[in-house]
């Protein structure tokens, strides 16, 4: 519903869980904006428009002529650093604002996350496979048959952190950019989507930035039947639309400006970056899962995904600066 550049924007649950997700993302986003310790945090929030009394609706303001991350990067054809350095800092100021050890406000009865869904495809839930498609779960089938796949799942659970309030699904079409009010062309964000978010890790929400750029450069590969061959392949990566190294300064500028305005220590940078990269290729699966789910095969996209996602398992610290190009070139963002 939208007049001129306003409007609002319903959400409403389907279903009794449909509904509980979306009361959850209104209680979220009320608590962020109700304390004035959140003050940095609420101005990237969606803003409710009115509480109902209905269960499982929520009205928020729509935003006018706001596009995603993805969207504007499908539409220009390039990537601009300047989204990964407004959600890194966007990050920093939801992670050490709502640190569980920190004095600010905790949120009541809120959920605490030991697994995300990302984290299961070892061992899925049944009724979870009932709801996907053949693609999907032959998918599942492929992830499971290798050992190092399989092997690292119970190990990223056993690595995760529950420190403060994570996104839990900061994808790039989580993140929407529009004309900010306070400086005549510059362009602000607004992080929409609260239904997942929890008391968990804040790698989580690092390796899902990350993980986006990757995505975006596999599905804009065009494979063809002969990908198999190397010389084929090789071509085919020549022709992306979004190489890797367009994808790259964007990768590390958010890393570096996260960990520099963090102001973490050489070994807590280390520590974060090692789960951070495991989570990515956690998060790379759980992206070719959601290819699959939309097709009764594996689609060839979600295939090389999945075998990304096993090299970087296989080699983390080659991963860190041949793949994510993560190198030191922000001291300091603030």
């Amino acid at each position: 519903m939208t007049w001129g550049d306003g409007g609002l924007f319903i959400k409403q649950g389907t279903d009794p869980d449909r509904s509980k997700t979306v009361t959850h993302e209104v209680d979220i986003v009320r608590f962020l904006t109700s304390h004035p310790e959140f003050h940095e945090i609420s101005v990237a929030l969606p803003k409710v428009a009115m509480l109902r009394n209905d269960p499982g609706i929520a009205v928020f303001e729509h935003v006018g002529n706001a596009e995603t991350v993805q969207s504007r990067a499908q539409r220009t054809g390039k990537i601009s650093t300047l989204p990964s350095v407004q959600m890194a800092r966007f990050l920093v100021d939801l992670h050490e604002c709502t640190n569980l050890n920190g004095t600010a406000p905790k949120l009541p009865q809120a959920r605490h996350e030991r697994a995300p869904f990302g984290l299961t495809f070892d061992a899925p839930d049944r009724n979870f496979l009932h709801e996907s498609s053949g693609g999907a779960i032959s998918l599942i089938e492929v992830i499971q048959r290798e050992a190092i796949l399989c092997d690292a799942y119970p190990q990223m659970r056993a690595d995760w952190q529950e420190e403060c309030l994570i996104h839990a699904d900061l994808r790039w079409d989580n993140c929407l950019l529009f004309l900010g009010r306070h400086k005549a062309g510059s362009l602000a964000i607004r992080v929409i989507d609260w239904e997942l978010a929890v008391y968990g890790d804040p790698a989580w929400d690092l390796a899902a930035w990350l993980s986006d750029h990757l995505g975006l450069w596999i599905k804009s590969i065009p494979l063809t039947a002969a990908s198999e061959n190397d010389g084929a392949f090789l071509d085919e990566i020549s022709k992306a639309r979004f190489p890797l190294s367009m994808l790259q300064p964007s990768m590390n500028i958010f890393w570096t400006a996260y960990a520099s305005n963090r102001k973490l220590h050489d070994e807590e940078k280390s520590v974060l970056l090692a789960r951070t990269v495991k989570f990515v290729a956690a998060r790379l699966m759980q992206t070719a899962f959601e290819w699959a789910n939309m097709s009764p095969d594996i689609p060839a996209h979600a295939i090389l995904a999945v075998q990304m996602a096993h090299n970087i398992l296989r080699n983390p610290d080659a991963t860190i600066v041949h793949l994510l190009g993560l190198v030191d070139t922000v001291d300091n963002l603030s």
